[in-house]
């Protein structure tokens, strides 16, 4: 389905975009929410024949551990 060399660029690709959100978080922008986004995008648009990719579970788990940043960031 997808050639091992294109699976490798995309995610090089995700580890600089969420490495970027995570420097956009430091100047108070929604850093966090930016990598829920880039990995649901890579688990929806990067899929392989051998079951390599990220899947919604950990897309999921990615927006429950963004929101509670935001709990605690509300709280603090």
């Amino acid at each position: 389905m997808l050639p091992v060399w294109a699976y490798y660029t995309f995610a090089l690709i995700l580890f600089l975009l969420n490495a970027s959100a995570v420097c956009a978080s430091f100047v108070s922008l929604p850093g966090n929410w930016m990598i829920v986004l880039f990995s649901g995008l890579f688990a929806r648009l990067v899929q392989t024949d051998a079951g390599h990719g990220m899947s919604w579970w950990i897309v999921g788990l990615l927006a429950a551990r963004a929101a509670g940043g935001e709990l605690v960031e509300m709280l603090a």
